[in-house]
């Protein structure tokens, strides 16, 4: 079930607003066979599109999310999630967020998207839970900010299947500690 988008107020890419933190542009919870298409956010204090509740087999397509304080899209309880020609621009944190607080995130195909501008990283999946597995980012062109910046896992949440084919960006790519 997707929600209707709500506006959090104007926030600039860099800027996050932890007492709205919540809000989302859409949110998938619970979802079956789900689909968002063509579904803006804009200008949200929180995440552009919000996966959770054991949602399956969903799809964000062809969204434009733009402007949000937090990330673009959240996976934080979803399996067969896909993030396909979506443009994700000035992010105030990162574009995708992978986070299993009481979860699994499994089986993520983030696809020929056009990213510009973000804060943190393309991919993160470092916090909350230890259950992220089998991320694919296929064809993805990102302009500015840090490039393809992937920030997954560390010694306490250990991710496996992480596949990274034909994506590029020209902004400086680096990891938590260096480049990845």
């Amino acid at each position: 079930e997707g929600a209707a988008p709500i506006g959090g107020g104007p926030t600039r890419c860099g800027t996050v607003r932890t007492e709205r933190g919540g809000r989302a542009g859409s949110v998938l919870s619970g979802s079956r066979c789900g689909t968002l298409d063509g579904v803006p956010a804009r200008a949200t204090s929180g995440v552009g599109v919000y996966v959770a509740g054991g949602s399956v087999d969903v799809t964000v397509r062809r969204c434009t999310l733009d402007h949000n304080g937090r990330q673009g899209v959240a996976v934080v309880d979803g399996d067969n999630v896909t993030v396909e020609d979506c443009t994700i621009r000035a992010t105030a944190r990162s574009v995708i967020d992978l986070e299993p607080a009481h979860g699994l995130v499994l089986t993520v195909h983030v696809r020929n998207n056009r990213v510009d501008g973000y804060v943190n990283f393309l991919l993160a999946a470092v916090g909350a839970g230890t259950g992220v597995q089998d991320v694919w980012l296929e064809h993805n062109q990102v302009k500015g900010g840090r490039g393809v910046s992937v920030y997954i896992g560390t010694e306490r949440s250990t991710r496996t299947g992480l596949h990274v084919i034909d994506t590029r960006g020209d902004g400086p790519s680096t990891g938590y500690h260096g480049p990845v």
